[in-house]
């Protein structure tokens, strides 16, 4: 039993390690990509850079997200544009919370962002 309890409790560290490895690794170099965001008639477009392996950088190149478009306060729809791709860098990762009150916005950015990684891959 006791044997048993230490097997447990060593796969539970390392699930615990890995799911906080601080996202995937890729290839290096510059990415585009482009996704849906509010406006569907115009597409994010990012440029990602990873150095070492890790998102070193996102640019958000182009957009026509309207600040303020339906109802949603400009500054949450800056944050999707400028706040988002930062924390995306900081965490080498696209899973990161969307910015409430600009769902649309935040979910073309990442997807832009996805996007450009599938080459990095």
């Amino acid at each position: 039993m006791n044997k048993m309890m230490k097997l447990s409790s060593v796969s539970l560290l390392a699930l615990t390690l890995a799911a906080c490895g601080g996202g995937a690794s890729y290839t290096d170099g510059t990415y585009t990509g482009e996704a849906t965001g509010f406006n569907e008639q115009d597409p994010i477009q990012v440029t990602v850079t990873v150095a070492e392996g890790k998102i070193s950088d996102i640019v958000v190149d182009s957009h026509a997200e309207s600040l303020g478009h339906d109802g949603a306060p400009e500054t949450e729809i800056q944050m999707a544009l400028e706040e988002l791709p930062a924390t995306m860098v900081e965490k080498n990762t696209t899973d990161v919370d969307v910015i409430a009150g600009a769902t649309y916005t935040s979910t073309g950015v990442k997807d832009a962002v996805n996007a450009a990684l599938e080459g990095a891959k």
